[in-house]
């Protein structure tokens, strides 16, 4: 993890917490993703906005979950309109799918890091931290780098059917879907560290009970998010959720093709 990260999230966490536990570290470090981006246009600076106030709430429901001290107006969220209700279920499961992923890689980071430097491209990482920090900083990077290309799209309708594909891509598919979803691997930003530690992680689940079982609730958890987006885009796009909409950003001027106010 840069240093400059890794400086702003102890100060973070020194700020408010006397003992800070590893899953304290990862809820902090989303309060500085995606990290500040400088000639944004104006559209382009709202996203980031929003992606980094999405990731602050984040922190505070996860911090908050371990240290339940006061309220916690996430929650009330549940209580709310139907958005609030699909926000509040957007933020914890952004939080439960980071916790399972940490979770999994405390357990096979030794593992990992291995075979890391069995590639003699990399040193590997000297805590399961730092291989948290690097997989989730350059998820949500590219998560930003995707609006900030020539020419990007967010289409509800279409985005209901992916997440559909994708929430299914671990049962059995159509060879019409396989293909589908091969060409919508082809049009996402690749992980490669992400996709490596998985790939570790899948192959020493055979052998190691542990593994495998934090491996499917880890696989479990990305489900459970695709089949989420899936519901809320599905929703929108028949005028269900009129707060969002699906838009065009081009040269990096956002154009509306629906109603309402997007949320990313």
């Amino acid at each position: 993890m840069m240093d400059a990260i890794a400086t702003r999230v102890n100060e973070i966490l020194f700020q408010t917490i006397d003992n800070p536990t590893i899953e304290d570290f990862a809820a902090a470090l989303l309060t500085v993703l995606p990290d500040e981006k400088q000639n944004l246009t104006p559209d382009q600076q709202r996203y980031w906005e929003r992606l980094r106030e999405l990731n602050k709430y984040a922190a505070s429901y996860w911090i908050w979950q371990s240290h339940p001290i006061g309220s916690n107006s996430i929650k009330d969220w549940k209580k709310g309109s139907q958005l609030d209700r699909y926000l509040y279920d957007s933020i914890s499961g952004l939080v439960y799918e980071m916790r399972s992923l940490l979770n999994l890689i405390a357990e096979a980071h030794d593992d990992i890091s291995e075979a890391l430097q069995q590639m003699r491209s990399h040193s590997g990482y000297e805590s399961c931290f730092d291989l948290f920090a690097a997989i989730v900083t350059k998820d949500e990077n590219q998560l930003l780098n995707q609006n900030l290309q020539p020419y990007s799209e967010f289409f509800l309708g279409k985005a209901a059917k992916n997440h559909d594909l994708l929430r299914r891509s671990t049962s059995s598919l159509k060879q019409s879907e396989i293909k589908h979803l091969k060409q919508l691997a082809k049009t996402q930003p690749v992980n490669d560290l992400k996709i490596f530690a998985l790939q570790v992680c899948k192959i020493k689940a055979y052998n190691d009970p542990s593994i495998a079982e934090l491996f499917r609730s880890y696989q479990n958890r990305v489900t459970l998010n695709h089949d989420l987006k899936r519901r809320i885009c599905s929703a929108a796009s028949k005028d269900k959720i009129l707060e969002l909409y699906s838009y065009v950003v081009q040269n990096g001027v956002e154009k509306r093709v629906g109603r309402g106010c997007k949320i990313p």
